[in-house]
């Protein structure tokens, strides 16, 4: 909810900050791809190339991570 309400906004480094802050929390796999794929949505509309590659990596990192505690 507090996502929807950064975004409708329009402040584009309070959205970052949220998105920043959510994908670094530990959380279900499950709730971790909305998270992503939300702050994917967003740096595609936004039209910025390095936050793109940024969000991706993150989420690389977070797969990476959780595939290592798994073992």
């Amino acid at each position: 909810v507090y996502m929807d309400m950064e975004l409708k906004t329009g402040d584009d480094e309070a959205t970052r900050r949220v998105f920043e802050r959510a994908t670094s929390l530990r959380l279900s796999s499950k709730k971790m791809k909305f998270f992503f794929s939300r702050f994917l949505e967003y740096a595609r509309e936004c039209g910025d190339a390095a936050l793109v590659s940024h969000v991706k990596e993150k989420a690389r990192a977070f797969v990476e991570s959780a595939a290592a505690s798994a073992e």
